[in-house]
């Protein structure tokens, strides 16, 4: 057998080991595999892991009635929907408000979504102007000049017109929440950056964006990717709560699944802060039901971002992560952590190998180490010079006694 029909054979969307206990190290996944992965997709959230990725790893350590998942570093919530569709209860943080509002707009999916979003956009279109902009919003005080030095003036009129035109519809709040996310989702092609960037914001003048259409789009998209979420009825509970990975979960896990921030490849308090803002902004103007219980604020959002180029910084974070997972997980426990390699100044920097080092002087033992192989020949951060990085480490730790 060649090396593709080997990697075909271990595609597949929910594997099961062997009769002899073997499952290959080698792994690669096709999203149209698997009919969940579209709802996967709802926000450009960078960094995020292949539905069929995390499956397969709840397929293998997962099996019982008795696994409870934590995720701490649950991003948009692949986890939770993974775990959701198997019966098993999970419980998902991220310090990032958005990642949680979108977490939990897939966790409420629903089939008739796309109904439901064409009738709020026509009240929204007919309670609204059309044509040329008008001052009609603004942000409520100084504390929101960084976000407005990132759009030319008429846009952000626009745009804050439709967004608190959004907040103030009478729909119920899983509805509010898929426009709201929608809403996020449109900030970056209205501002004047460039929407492909994941280190740092960057200057790209814009044109006048009527943000209304680019709203209308966006949550047709999302409305049809959550209404094929096959999410199972009863189970275990599942949810995502905005917590930091260092705070308790409510129920011992165990089975932890943790895909910390790449090194120097994404910030994602500087990458999502424009939608943080505006969602900062109608939280206390509007104060739709949807975002209740989120905290948006940007000292916070900051100090919580463990996304860092720092070597010295993301050691710290390493350290404290292994201390964590030892003090949460118990003995026979499985602690499971995706990272990858990254370039810097023509170097390689490769931060698992101090997981593994960090994880076995906190009590665990190395049980697996399975290569992902990536499809879209991302690089990680190489600038497009030299050779891909197209893999990452799925590194299966267990908790010794």
């Amino acid at each position: 057998m060649n090396t593709d029909e080997t990697l075909r054979l271990f595609s597949t969307a929910k594997p099961r080991r062997s009769n002899n206990g073997y499952v290959s190290s080698i792994w690669t996944f096709d999203p149209a595999e698997d009919v969940s992965y579209a709802g996967h997709t709802i926000y450009r959230w960078y960094g995020t892991l292949p539905g069929p990725l995390v499956g397969r790893l709840l397929d293998l350590y997962a099996d019982t009635d008795e696994t409870t998942v934590w995720d701490p570093m649950c991003g948009v919530g692949t986890s939770l929907v993974e775990a959701r569709l198997r019966g098993v209860g999970a419980e998902g943080f991220d310090a990032n408000p958005l990642a949680v509002l979108i977490s939990t707009l897939k966790l409420d999916a629903y089939p008739g979504a796309v109904a439901d979003v064409v009738d709020a956009l026509h009240n929204l279109r007919r309670g609204m102007k059309t044509g040329s902009p008008e001052q009609v919003e603004d942000f409520p005080d100084e504390s929101f000049a960084y976000a407005r030095k990132w759009f030319n003036e008429p846009s952000l009129s626009r745009l804050l017109q439709v967004a608190h035109a959004v907040a103030r519809l009478k729909i119920p709040t899983r509805l509010s929440r898929l426009l709201l996310v929608a809403l996020a989702a449109a900030v970056r092609d209205v501002a004047e950056v460039d929407a492909r960037c994941t280190h740092h914001l960057v200057r790209k003048r814009k044109p006048y964006t009527d943000a209304l259409p680019l709203l209308e789009s966006k949550a047709l998209g999302l409305a049809e990717a959550v209404s094929r979420i096959p999410l199972r009825e009863g189970g275990a509970a599942v949810r995502a709560v905005q917590r930091s990975y260092v705070d308790d979960p409510t129920n011992r896990p165990s089975l932890a699944i943790v895909h910390p921030p790449y090194l120097g490849v994404i910030h994602y308090n500087l990458i999502h802060r424009l939608s943080t803002e505006l969602l900062r902004s109608l939280q206390e103007t509007s104060a739709p039901q949807a975002l209740d219980g989120l905290d948006f604020d940007p000292d916070a959002l900051r100090s919580t971002d463990v996304s860092t180029d720092a070597d010295a910084r993301y050691d710290e974070f390493l350290i404290r992560l292994a201390t964590r997972l030892e003090h949460v997980l118990d003995e026979g426990s499985r602690a499971v952590v995706i990272m990858g390699d990254a370039r810097h100044k023509g170097l390689l920097r490769h931060p698992f190998t101090r997981v593994i080092d960090l994880m076995e002087h906190s009590g665990f033992g190395l049980e697996e180490n399975f290569i992902w192989i990536l499809q879209n020949n991302g690089g990680m951060h190489v600038l497009r010079r030299g050779h891909h990085i197209d893999h990452n480490y799925i590194l299966v730790f267990r908790r010794r006694a």
